[in-house]
This record gives structure tokens, sequence and C-alpha cells, in this order.
């Protein structure tokens, strides 16, 4: 893999890292400074969707596509595509990206200043309605 793309990682909006297991206060009579905590480790070329909640111990595999609202455990294979509440893998990140390529609503407008993008995207589904 070239290094250009290498640990590029693309994280949506409300996305959160939780690494630490906040119900340890619940064994606090027995040990009164417990405190639970476990890494998170995201592999190179990764998405991560709106609102996904990676838990503690989580290893996302390089090549990942995490859907939105997931909430994602244990160790998730390179190249899977992820979806749900528990989070499930579903397909192969390889295989989605494959058909976002050929998609018709997949548009050149990245770059493009927002009244143009706007114009763009508007034209489009006018034309598909």
């Amino acid at each position: 893999m070239a290094c250009a793309d290498r640990h590029r990682v693309g994280i949506a909006g409300g996305v959160k890292f939780l690494t630490h297991d906040g119900s340890a206060f619940l064994i606090r009579e027995a040990r009164p400074r417990a405190q639970k905590f476990g890494t998170i480790q995201v592999g190179d070329n990764v998405f991560i969707g709106e609102n996904a909640l990676i838990l503690p111990g989580t290893v996302i595999g390089s090549g990942c596509i995490i859907g939105p609202g997931a909430v994602v455990r244990g160790h998730i294979p390179e190249n899977s595509l992820v979806f749900g509440n528990p989070a499930e893998i579903v397909g192969r990140a390889s295989l989605h990206l494959e058909r976002l390529k050929h998609h018709p609503n997949t548009m050149e407008t990245f770059g493009l200043e927002e009244s143009e993008r706007r114009k763009k995207v508007e034209a489009h589904f006018r034309g598909n309605a």
C-alpha cells in the first residue's frame, strides 16, 4: 500500500469512541477505586458513519466501512461492511465501493462551491423524479 493511502480514516459527526466501562461503579463496594478501560484500534482506509459508537476493546481492520448508528465491539476483520445495533458484518466494503463508483447518484461535486454543488444535485434529482 502506498504511503499516501495509509492512515486515511474518515469519521462522521457524532461518532463516539468509548474507552471505558462506566458500569465499574457497580463493584465499588468490593473495589472502591475500580475503573475499567479498553483501547480501540482503527486500521487504514476506514470510514465510520454518523453517530456510530465504538466500544472499548474494539479492533477495526483496514478497509472497513462502519454504517451510521452502528454500535461496534470486538474484532472487525479487514474489508468489512458493518451496520446495526448491535453491529453486524453485512458484506465486503470493497463490493460496496465498487457499486458506489457506478451508482447513478454518485456525482462529481466534491470541491465545488456550495451554490454550484446545490445546482448540480437539484438538477440531477429533478431529472430523476
